[in-house]
């Protein structure tokens, strides 16, 4: 019998056996790309994010989807300088020492 994916989750977290492993890949520049988004939009647009990955999961049935998408929004968020990429992952401003 086929689980859903809560059922597969849940299956895990009570240490059974799922039909199958569930799937929760970290799609970041993918599902922009996919999306026909920049990178930056997508990092910087929450609405927007949740749109390239629920495009990704309603093409490719993924179970669910991880929504981390930088590694500086929370750095930014307190003042750091952040360099914002088109289609690449983010970092700190090029011109930081």
């Amino acid at each position: 019998m086929s689980m859903t994916s809560y059922e597969r989750y849940v299956a895990v977290c009570e240490l059974r056996q799922p039909d199958r492993v569930p799937v929760s890949p970290l799609i970041m520049t993918f599902a922009a790309r996919l999306a026909g988004m920049s990178y930056g939009d997508y990092c910087l647009h929450g609405e927007m994010m949740a749109e390239a990955q629920l495009a990704c999961i309603r093409r490719f049935g993924y179970d669910s989807v991880n929504v981390t998408a930088d590694a500086v929004r929370e750095a930014q968020a307190v003042g750091a300088p952040v360099f914002w990429q088109d289609d690449e992952v983010s970092g700190p401003s090029p011109e930081d020492p």
